[in-house]
């Protein structure tokens, strides 16, 4: 994404992300690994499609991880914004 940016761009992500503190931390991994899955397959019927979900945030860099990946990336300037109790965080770049 640096690389399509010009000088001074800036890029901003909005990512689930998995809640670093008590006790949010632990109702999310309780929604995100039984409950939406369960939800998911009775309304869908497709249990699979919402047990990745969790998966794929957890994979995902979070944090200060995905300041890193910015900084190896090329951009001069990085943050983040951790909302909703960090269950969903904002990342602004600018290169």
């Amino acid at each position: 994404m640096c690389r399509v940016l010009k000088k001074g761009g800036h890029l901003c992500i909005v990512e689930l992300t998995t809640p670093v503190s008590f006790p949010m931390k632990q109702l999310f991994s309780i929604y995100s690994n039984t409950v939406l899955p369960m939800y998911g397959k009775l309304i869908s019927k497709d249990q699979s499609a919402y047990s990745y979900l969790n998966k794929t945030i957890e994979a995902f860099p979070q944090g200060e991880v995905m300041m890193e990946v910015f900084k190896k990336a090329g951009f001069a300037k990085a943050e983040f914004k951790r909302l909703t109790f960090g269950i969903c965080t904002l990342y602004f770049a600018t290169k």
